[in-house]
């Protein structure tokens, strides 16, 4: 589109029909564009299909919901579990053997 921040009085006819012959070029290029846009009606179609899909937000939680109750979840925290329980049976039993061997220690020490 021309510039029409600065007005100049048209000297001659010349220059005029210059002038009009921008301003029809502009006017064109409107026409072109308003038959490219949108109508209130297509807005109002999108607006309504827009509101049947999922926001990101439904789907993260989705995601989540579904990684949660997955096979290799499920599997990784039973594996947790017994990871965790098996290093505590390993502490107790570790904890034992080391007091059998301080009794089994304190009885061969000689009483004087």
């Amino acid at each position: 589109m021309s510039d029409t921040t600065e007005h100049k009085p048209a000297a001659s006819i010349a220059v005029l029909d210059l002038h009009l012959d921008y301003l029809r070029r502009d006017v064109a290029k409107l026409v072109e564009a308003v038959g490219n846009m949108a109508t209130k009606a297509d807005i109002e179609h999108l607006s309504r299909r827009m509101d049947t899909y999922a926001t990101k937000d439904e789907v993260r939680a989705l995601e989540a919901k579904v990684q949660s109750g997955s096979v290799p979840s499920t599997v990784d925290r039973w594996l947790t579990a017994v990871t965790k329980v098996g290093a505590a049976a390993a502490v107790l039993c570790a904890a034992a053997a080391s007091v059998a061997a301080l009794v089994h220690f304190l009885d061969r020490v000689p009483v004087k």
